[in-house]
């Protein structure tokens, strides 16, 4: 059945406490009986025994029936552990938190049986074998170690093995228990090969048919054994009184199972000592407290009646194989009951494993918002740009602000510095007003199918809006939410009033992305703040309202663009009696002279009364095509700002385009660049979270792990082969990462969401995509199942025999 041939093995081969276990042993097995490997401890037996086992391996032949393994395969091995080999074992390794009918059904399933009628009946009839029957549901953790042993039994038969391996069964067990289990091998070892490991010199001539003496690695004894005691319907270690030919005199008992009158036996008692002669070459053993071997005053049979825990075996190969189905092989646990065991042990955590789960909730979403940003910042934003492609500012000195303030395609203007939306209530002339800084666009650049909402502006002081300010992602929404503007129809009516008591009204609305006011151009002209007192010249009569003008005329446009007239407020410029200033004459308080510029001449045209000016030189007004040629054109050195200027081409092209930088352009470079600094960042982020969870699922994994090292060591052992042990890990860290890891990624795709669709999208740079959900996703199973299989892939890297003791288990 079995054939080793110089079997050779080392611990620690090459070191200092290297151990030759065993040494170039060669052994030849039967098909059946039972056989004892004998010996002290340490003498190799139970390294002898896994190697035939293919729990361990070592150098040599070993000859399986009909297949010659010449090298240890792990494969091979694991295929005949699961068919062909039944395991009973000294510490049991029963699945404890599994039934005992469970710990059976396991093993059928890896043989490929799953039919539900024969499991039953095969279950059945394997426990009722050993007696175990009316222990089937209960947990292997509540049985005592006699009833342990005898499931572990019925776990070798019930797939009906062509070996049986038992390494010490008798070693935790008491006397009884202890024959009981031997009279079981027994009895299976005269239709199996049953290989027995044992230091108990006495049990294994007892039941044994060959025992096999092993010393420092070495056979040192081999022997068939011939005792009648193995073989007798007596074999467990009480003598039957009642069952043996008796003669009583007086005070002295004999008995025998032969013929007394045969008996040659003398009897001496001197003193307090017995001393005993025969004939007959027979073995003399002295009955004390402290023998294994009782006197029972009865007979076998009424004490086995009476004594419903000292059952006998009754098993027969052809009853075990009556109920036969087809064979299917499958996982050895379904996917279902893998689900279902791995949901027990999530909901079975302590406290410390609950704050583990929440843990690992809290990483996941801090690592899929980092996936977030990331995948944000890979993919330009330009939604945040809210810059007009038509405009431009002067990069090159030698730009001539004439030829450019000529160009009909080109408004010159300075940016509105500030202004205030002025929003009525509901009592006549009342309002309230708030300060919202926007951006202020010419008008030229918007045309009618551009309309969204409203009409377009039918004169100076009517304006458009563009709509996406009540944009949720835009950080001023809250501000216009605030003055009560939520949708784009609030926007209607609404009036702005600029820093020079300007007073717009909006009368449509656009959707150019820009965030943006669309004005007037000569309007948006007197708008800005860009000059200082020492360099006003005035405002444009286009802010004027020509209602005011108590006397003379409305300045006419220059002729030779030297001489400019003006109107101005008495109030600022009369003296005690308002006559400083006639009309006609020369006015001269716009401080020109300190702009080293005398060619130019103002003659006041008119007047107009009201409250004097804090600034006087405010409240003068010129035409607007002055106003325009003064500060845009013939003297904007003087004047104007080469640096602040707005230059917007109303069809988007410019002359001498190199003379300028276009500013959506230059925003978009900066964003650009901006962006890589955000991948690095969101990089060192996502390193970051992936760490931290990687490091806490390492703690929990480690913990669990340690755990379920005697689960899995059990389940090689049996026959169970490596991949689906990864597969069974591998679920099991799947369904803790989907109520835990997975949890976190889905909260913190929300907040993405919520963040992303806010204004805090301008402080945050994040949104949610499709796609970083999906990447942070895998990114959790990936890395939290790999992280769960390392420890998995160290231990599977041995032998089971070395799983079963290098973890103490």
């Amino acid at each position: 059945m079995i054939k080793l041939i110089d079997i050779d093995k080392y611990f620690n081969k090459g070191k200092q406490n290297s151990i030759h276990v065993i040494n170039h042993t060669s052994l030849d097995l039967p098909k059946k009986g039972l056989i004892t490997l004998l010996g002290k401890s340490g003498s190799g037996k139970s390294t002898l025994l896994n190697v035939i086992g293919g729990l361990d391996k070592a150098n040599g032949t070993i000859i399986f029936d009909d297949l010659e393994i010449k090298k240890y395969q792990n494969s091979t091995w694991d295929k005949l552990r699961a068919e062909r080999i039944g395991f009973i074992f000294q510490n049991y390794h029963l699945l404890e938190n599994k039934t005992v009918y469970d710990n059976l059904k396991i093993v059928l399933n890896m043989i490929g049986i799953n039919d539900k009628e024969e499991l039953e009946y095969r279950i059945n009839y394997a426990l009722n074998a050993v007696g175990m029957f009316r222990y089937r549901k209960k947990l292997a953790s509540d049985l005592s170690g006699g009833q342990k042993q005898r499931v572990g039994i019925a776990r070798a038969i019930v797939k009906n093995p062509e070996v049986i391996i038992a390494d010490e069964p008798t070693g935790n067990l008491d006397t009884k228990n202890s024959n009981d289990v031997l009279r079981i091998l027994r009895k299976l070892a005269d239709e199996k090969l049953v290989v027995l490991v044992t230091h108990e010199e006495e049990l294994a001539y007892k039941y044994s048919d060959r025992v096999i003496s092993l010393t420092d690695g070495v056979v040192s004894n081999d022997v068939k054994n011939n005792s009648n005691l193995s073989k007798s319907s007596d074999d467990d270690s009480n003598i039957y009184l009642k069952d043996l030919n008796n003669i009583n005199i007086e005070n002295t008992k004999l008995y025998s199972n032969d013929d007394l009158s045969k008996l040659d036996l003398t009897i001496v008692k001197i003193g307090g000592t017995y001393y005993l002669e025969s004939n007959e070459n027979i073995r003399v053993e002295i009955i004390d407290r402290k023998s294994k071997i009782k006197l029972v005053n009865d007979s076998k049979e009424n004490y086995d009646a009476n004594n419903i825990n000292n059952h006998e075996i009754n098993f027969s190969l052809d009853e075990l194989e009556k109920v036969k189905t087809k064979r299917t092989k499958k996982r050895t646990l379904t996917f279902k009951e893998s689900i279902i065991e791995a949901l027990r042990k999530i909901f079975r955590v302590g406290n410390k494993g609950k704050i583990q789960l929440l843990t690992l909730i809290l990483l996941g979403a801090m690592f899929s918002l980092s996936v977030f940003m990331l995948v944000s910042s890979l993919t330009l934003d330009k939604s945040k740009l809210y810059t007009d492609k038509n405009l431009y500012v002067i990069e090159s000195p030698s730009v001539d602000m004439k030829n450019l303030a000529d160009d009909e395609n080109i408004v010159l203007y300075y940016d509105v510095r500030s202004f205030s939306w002025k929003v009525y209530s509901n009592a006549p002339g009342a309002f309230k007003s708030f300060s919202i800084t926007n951006t202020a666009l010419p008008l030229d650049g918007i045309q009618e199918n551009d309309l969204v909402r409203g009409r377009m502006p039918n004169n100076q002081y009517e304006i458009l809006i563009d709509e996406t300010i009540l944009d949720k992602t835009y950080s001023n929404v809250i501000e216009y939410n605030s003055i009560g503007i939520y949708k784009s129809t609030d926007l209607l009516n609404q009036r702005i009033v600029f820093n020079n008591n300007q007073e717009l009204i909006i009368v449509g609305t656009v959707k150019t992305g820009n965030k943006a006011l669309y004005i007037n151009k000569t309007i948006l002209r007197n708008l800005n703040s860009l000059f200082t007192y020492d360099r006003i010249i005035g405002n444009s009569v286009a802010i004027f309202d020509q209602k005011k003008l108590t006397e003379g005329e409305m300045p006419k446009k220059s002729i030779d663009r030297k001489t400019y007239e003006v109107i101005i407020n008495k109030n600022d410029f009369g003296g005690s009696d308002n006559s400083q200033y006639q009309l006609g004459d020369e006015f001269i308080d716009l401080n020109l002279n300190q702009l080293g510029n005398k060619e130019l001449k103002f003659i006041v045209s008119g007047f107009y009364e009201e409250e004097p000016s804090q600034n006087y030189q405010t409240s003068v007004y010129l035409n607007d095509d002055d106003y325009y040629n003064i500060l845009y054109r013939d003297h904007f050195d003087i004047f104007g700002s080469r640096s602040d200027l707005n230059i917007y081409s109303i069809d988007g092209t410019i002359n001498n385009q190199n003379d300028y930088k276009n500013k959506y352009q230059d925003e978009l470079d900066s964003l650009i660049k901006k962006q890589k600094e955000q991948i690095a960042g969101s990089l060192v982020q996502m390193i970051i979270a992936i760490a931290l969870s990687a490091l806490m699922f390492y703690f929990f994994v480690r913990s669990s792990f340690i755990r379920r090292i005697k689960e899995l060591s059990i389940l090689r052992s049996l026959g169970v082969n490596k991949k689906e042990v990864y597969t069974l890990y591998a679920l099991e860290y799947i369904i803790v990462t989907s109520v835990s890891s997975l949890i976190g990624v889905l909260i913190g795709s929300l907040i993405a969401n919520s963040v992303g669709r806010s204004f805090l999208n301008e402080v945050f740079d994040i949104r949610f995509t499709w796609i970083g959900l999906l990447v942070a996703i895998i990114g959790v199973y990936v890395v939290n199942v790999l992280l769960a299989l390392l420890p998995v892939f160290g231990l599977m890297r041995k032998t089971p025999a070395e799983m079963l003791t290098n973890y103490d288990i």
